[in-house]
């Protein structure tokens, strides 16, 4: 955890307790924001993600990304930020940044001035090209962000409006089947890579 303090949500073991104090919180409400190995499963598979899933590939835990935006309106890391998925905020819909405008470094979780500043050299983050995410998307994304909320409520929400056999597949399928679709439906005919294809698990 030392080494990779990203990951200490993947095994809080008695932690959670302490840090439950800590914060000033109940120990579910740690528990929550954690995200352990499904079924056991060390390093492959599914990770827990709020009531739902996602393959342990598409959780980003080495760097801290965040958008300078919405971190203006309110100074706290969004769990949507972790997920490589979503490339852009769901609030801001601000392109996600993971370094420095100012100085290059690589934001990380070691050490902080403030969530909203740089690791290294302290400076409020900016954006450096405000790229926000193209009008035509903006619905269809906050939706599938919806589906892989840690909310439980924006979640329930979202699958609500599925049919009950597509909202009935476990959350780390329906994410992939989600990508499928959209990879099939693209005009250019890209290749999925390997990370997208999936294995629905007995």
């Amino acid at each position: 955890c030392l080494l990779h303090p990203g990951t200490i949500g993947q095994d809080l073991g008695d932690l959670a307790p302490r840090l439950a104090q800590k914060l000033g919180c109940s120990v579910l409400e740690v528990e929550k924001r954690c995200h352990p190995y499904i079924g056991g499963a060390i390093r492959t598979g599914a990770v827990k993600f709020g009531s739902g899933a996602i393959e342990r590939h598409f959780l980003e835990l080495e760097s801290r990304r965040c958008s300078p935006a919405a971190l203006r309106l309110k100074a706290y890391h969004r769990a949507s930020w972790m997920c490589r998925l979503m490339p852009y905020c769901p609030e801001s819909l601000e392109r996600l940044i993971d370094r420095c405008a100012d100085c290059g470094a690589k934001l990380g979780w070691r050490k902080s001035h403030g969530l909203d500043r740089c690791d290294v050299c302290g400076v409020i983050l900016r954006h450096p090209d405000h790229e926000t995410l193209s009008a035509q998307f903006r619905d269809d994304y906050r939706n599938f962000a919806a589906l892989i909320s840690i909310d439980d409520a924006i979640r329930d929400a979202a699958l609500r409006k599925l049919h009950p056999d597509v909202a009935a597949l476990p959350a780390n399928v329906l994410a992939h089947l989600i990508l499928a679709m959209g990879v099939t439906c693209r005009t250019d005919l890209m290749p999925m890579s390997r990370q997208v294809m999936f294995v629905v698990e007995p």
